[in-house]
C-alpha cells in the first residue's frame, strides 16, 4: 500500500482496475499501487503568471479553480457578409470532476468549439453598423446562454462572458464610413422631400378649405336668396288674401247702407276699418250724421 498527496486547488480521479473509484481531494489518501491508477488528463489553461498565458497541464492533478479562457481574436462574418475580429474572454469553472472527465473526450477543445459556434451565430444574427452601435453585454448574455446549457452537461460552469472589443481592417473600416456617408446623404435627402411634400400638402389644404368656404357662402346666399323668394311669394298670397276679404266686406257694407238709405233711421255707425272716410252724405238728406264707434 501507498500514498499520495494531492495539493490545494486540485482533484484527482482514483480508477480501480480500469474502473471509476472516486475523486480525491486534497490532502493524502492511500492507494494498492497494482490495482489502483490515476487517470492521466491534458488540460489547458490561462495562467496569470507574465509570458505564460496559455498553459497545458499533463497529468493526474484537476484544477478545480476559476479558469480563463483567453483566445486570439476570432473572425466572425456578420449579417452583411462584412468580416470582423471579436475579443473575447470566459472565465470558467470545474464544477463536477466526473462529467469533466468522462462526459466528453476533450473538455477543453469540446469548451473552446462551442463558444467559437456559438458566437459565429449570434455575430450573423446583426450587421456591421449595428454590432458598432450596440451593447457588447447584450450580445455577451447571448452567448453565455447558449453555452451554459451544454457546458453544465460536461462538469463546467461558465461563470463570465465577456465581449472586449470588435476589430476589422482599414479597407473595412473605410468601406463602411463610405457607406454611411452615403445613407446619412440619403437620409438628408429623403428629409427634405419629405419636407416639402408637407409644405405642399398644407398649401393644398388651405386652398381646399378656402374653397369650401366660398363654396359654402355661396350656397348660404343661394338659401338666404330662395327663402325670400318665398317670403314674398307668401306676402303676396297674404295680400290678396286681405284684398278678398276687404272686397267681401266693402260689398256687405254697401249693401247695408243701401237698406240703411231706404229705411227712416237718420244715423248709421262707421266701422274702425273705415275711418279714412270723411263722410257719407246722401242727396236725398235722410243721413244728416255720421257717427263713429270706436
Amino acid at each position: 500500500m501507498c500514498f499520495i498527496i494531492i495539493p490545494e486547488g486540485f482533484f484527482t480521479i482514483k480508477e480501480r482496475l480500469g474502473k471509476f473509484e472516486d475523486v480525491l481531494k486534497p490532502g493524502i489518501h492511500l492507494y494498492f499501487p497494482i490495482i489502483d491508477t490515476f487517470r492521466n488528463v491534458s488540460w489547458k489553461f490561462n495562467s496569470s503568471v507574465p509570458n505564460h498565458k496559455n498553459s497545458e497541464l499533463t497529468g493526474y492533478l484537476i484544477p478545480t479553480s476559476e479558469l480563463i479562457y483567453d483566445p486570439e481574436p476570432i473572425v466572425c462574418i456578420t449579417k452583411d457578409k462584412l468580416s470582423i475580429d471579436v475579443d473575447c474572454i470566459v472565465y470558467y469553472k470545474i464544477i463536477d470532476i466526473k462529467s469533466a472527465i468522462y462526459n466528453v473526450y476533450d473538455l477543453y477543445s469540446s469548451m473552446e468549439q462551442t463558444i467559437l459556434c456559438n458566437l459565429h451565430d449570434t455575430v450573423s444574427r446583426f450587421t456591421y453598423d449595428e454590432l458598432l452601435r450596440v451593447d457588447k453585454k447584450i450580445i455577451s448574455q447571448g452567448v453565455f446562454e447558449k453555452i451554459d446549457i451544454s457546458m453544465k452537461s460536461w462538469g463546467l460552469g461558465i461563470i463570465k462572458l465577456e465581449i472586449q472589443k470588435f476589430t476589422s481592417s482599414e479597407e473595412i473600416k473605410n468601406a463602411t464610413e463610405q457607406i454611411a456617408a452615403e445613407k446619412r446623404k440619403c437620409e438628408q435627402e429623403i428629409e427634405i422631400q419629405h419636407k416639402r411634400r408637407h409644405a405642399q400638402t398644407l398649401e393644398l389644404q388651405r386652398n381646399i378649405d378656402f374653397k369650401k368656404m366660398k363654396i359654402n357662402a355661396v350656397l348660404e346666399e343661394s338659401k338666404i336668396k330662395k327663402m325670400i323668394q318665398i317670403m314674398e311669394i307668401e306676402s303676396l298670397e297674404l295680400r290678396k288674401k286681405a284684398l278678398g276679404i276687404d272686397f267681401m266686406i266693402a260689398e256687405k257694407f254697401a249693401e247695408s247702407l243701401q237698406i240703411l238709405a231706404n229705411s227712416n233711421s237718420t244715423t248709421i255707425f262707421i266701422p274702425n276699418d273705415l275711418l279714412n272716410f270723411q263722410a257719407f252724405r246722401y242727396s236725398n238728406n235722410k243721413i244728416d250724421q255720421v257717427l263713429t264707434c270706436q
